[in-house]
Parts: C-alpha cells; sequence; structure tokens
C-alpha cells in the first residue's frame, strides 16, 4: 500500500469478501497443481456486518468490514496485517468512508 486513500478504494482493503466462484475454483486448482498447500501461503480473513437503528427504519445505517491478512516468507517468519474500513449511510447512500491498517 503506498497511499493512505487506498484504504477507502481499493477493493481489497475495501471489500475483501467480494469471492467469485471462478476466482476461488481458479486458485485452488493452482495450489492443487503446484503441490503449494494454504497452510504454505499467506491468507486473509474477514468478515463485514452492518449496523442499523430500527426505529429509523433502514434511513440510516452503517457497515463494518473487519480483516487480517496473514502472510508467510519463503523461508522466513510470518507476518499480521489487520485492517478494518467502514461507511456511514443515510437513506441508502455512502454519506462518509473511514478505513485503518
Amino acid at each position: 500500500m503506498e497511499d493512505p486513500l487506498e484504504l477507502v478504494d481499493n477493493p481489497l482493503f475495501y471489500s475483501p469478501l467480494q469471492v467469485t466462484l471462478d476466482s476461488t475454483r481458479s486458485k485452488v486448482e493452482a495450489a492443487a497443481q503446484n503441490g503449494n498447500f494454504t497452510w504454505n501461503q499467506g491468507f486473509t480473513i474477514s468478515a463485514a456486518g452492518t449496523l442499523t437503528n430500527t426505529y429509523v427504519q433502514g434511513m440510516i445505517s452503517g457497515t463494518m468490514t473487519l480483516g487480517m491478512n496473514v502472510g508467510f516468507a519463503d523461508g522466513g517468519d510470518g507476518g499480521v496485517e489487520l485492517f478494518a474500513s467502514g461507511t456511514l449511510n443515510v437513506i441508502g447512500v455512502p454519506l462518509a468512508g473511514t478505513g485503518i491498517v
């Protein structure tokens, strides 16, 4: 990451849960063909949720994504990077967004 604005613009940080069947299939097939198993490579764990108030019936809500990148260097120590991003939505329109690594 070079620019702090990537936290709100880069889909890798902002919405890491966008997984398709084709992308999953290609990564699993590549790992199986090369003999690389996931415990020898890095991976990302993430979760997302939406918080809203029933008294305003979804007119104000917040969306939060929390995640962790775990990396393994070849023959070296691994590393962990925590990240979070979120938006404040008013009437379904994103009003503000933030992110942190």
